[in-house]
């Protein structure tokens, strides 16, 4: 018999991705495949907080058709790709404060921009990035979702420039990246 174990998996449907639950059932499907090959017998162990998570319905059945359908209903259902499109807006600096001061603003100015433009652009943030600190650089997050890139583009535009403008009025670092693979 073979035996293969999949450990806190609730750390990667956590992440702050809307592709975490994809890249979990990636996972254990393959993991799974990998237990029990040919005439040998093969188990499975899965250790998670949320057992009663959907992905491990699908999982265990094998149902790739099924987690498909309901991924695209759900992405379909809060504008994320392919139904919509996203940018993210990184600011980091050293100092706290400001860093918190410049992400407000840039948020601030394109929320404004967005109700001018009277486009259907939402503006979440600013937050923490996944990771808060990397280097002694404090780091916020602020992501734009919208149906239509170019409108999306137009609003970052008129508040960063274009190409967007790599320093904010407190000093911070801004970059912008849109259709992020991962928004850390």
């Amino acid at each position: 018999m073979t035996f293969s174990a999949v450990l806190s998996i609730d750390g990667l449907l956590a992440r702050s991705d809307f592709r975490s639950v994809e890249r979990a059932f990636q996972l254990l499907v393959q993991v799974s495949g990998r237990a029990g090959r040919a005439d040998r017998p093969g188990r499975v162990v899965l250790q998670s907080y949320h057992p009663e998570h959907p992905v491990f319905h699908f999982a265990i059945g094998h149902d790739v058709k099924g987690f498909l359908d309901a991924e695209i209903e759900f992405r379909r259902g809060s504008g994320y790709p392919p139904f919509g499109r996203l940018a993210a807006v990184g600011i980091e600096g050293p100092e706290r404060e400001a860093v918190e001061r410049d992400a407000t603003w840039i948020a601030e100015e394109l929320s404004s921009e967005v109700r001018h433009a009277n486009e259907a652009i939402d503006v979440l943030g600013p937050a923490p990035a996944v990771v808060e600190r990397i280097d002694d650089r404090v780091r916020r997050r602020i992501l734009l979702r919208a149906e239509k890139p170019r409108r999306m583009q137009a609003v970052i535009a008129a508040v960063l420039g274009h190409p967007p403008r790599l320093k904010a009025p407190n000093g911070s670092r801004v970059a912008v990246d849109v259709d992020p693979l991962a928004l850390l």
